[in-house]
């Protein structure tokens, strides 16, 4: 009768929806298992890129320290040197008195050590050059790596230097702080032109004046979009 086939269909109603929760109890579960997944690989990425970075700064620690050594040498071989000079000067006003040839047969040794120095203290200027341009290659590398793409997910670059603030002495010598290049990056725009160098102070970037800016302020002007160019200005180390 009617009320007999109402009750059949009301039934399979009732096991077609049941069904359909269970279906679409199912696919929530694995969604969620899906982004459990993504996000436990998320989070591997990020400790990864984090453990690369404690590395990489504990690798430039090791090299600043292994550069402070080695310029504490070359200031030693910077005096010898000048020993040496000073010895052969009173060698050679030796030799306008008596026993001349021989006074200045000594001054020519004393010269010729003092060239030795000389050359061993450009040989030790030019490693500490190298391994400071290798630390900063590995950092600058490390910084692009982390830091390659903007929070909208656009494709952004920089010119390959690290910067980090610094004291330094102001009009009337007043202490001001300054932003300064901290390291290069090996294939970088500013190690490519050699216009810009570790120790330059950063003075405007396009035309704005970076005083008493913050570094990653300073970063954000000089990054842009890849292939764009930027104009810095820089003050010479010591000019």
């Amino acid at each position: 009768d009617a009320s007999g086939a109402a009750a059949k269909a009301a039934g399979r109603a009732t096991e077609e929806a049941i069904t359909a929760k269970e279906a679409a109890a199912k696919e929530a579960t694995d969604a969620l298992a899906a982004l459990q997944e993504a996000l436990e690989g998320e989070r591997a990425r990020a400790e990864a890129a984090a453990q690369e970075a404690q590395e990489a700064r504990q690798a430039l620690e090791e090299a600043r320290s292994a550069l402070d050594a080695e310029k504490g040498r070359a200031e030693e071989a910077v005096e010898r040197a000048k020993k040496l000079a000073a010895k052969a000067k009173a060698l050679e006003d030796e030799a306008e008195g008596a026993d001349k040839w021989a006074a200045l047969d000594r001054a020519h040794e004393e010269l010729h050590e003092a060239e030795q120095a000389q050359i061993a203290l450009r040989t030790e200027k030019e490693t500490l050059d190298a391994a400071l341009r290798e630390a900063s290659s590995a950092i600058g590398s490390l910084y692009k790596a982390t830091t390659g793409a903007d929070a909208s997910g656009t494709a952004t670059g920089g010119v390959g230097i690290s910067l980090g603030k610094e004291d330094a002495k102001g009009a009337q010598g007043k202490k001001v702080q300054v932003i300064r290049v901290k390291g290069m990056e090996g294939g970088g725009s500013a190690l490519e032109s050699d216009k810009i160098h570790v120790g330059d102070t950063i003075v405007e970037v396009d035309g704005t004046s970076v005083s008493g800016r913050e570094v990653k302020d300073v970063l954000a002007l000089v990054r842009g979009p890849a292939g764009s160019s930027v104009t810095i200005k820089a003050r010479r180390a010591n000019a």
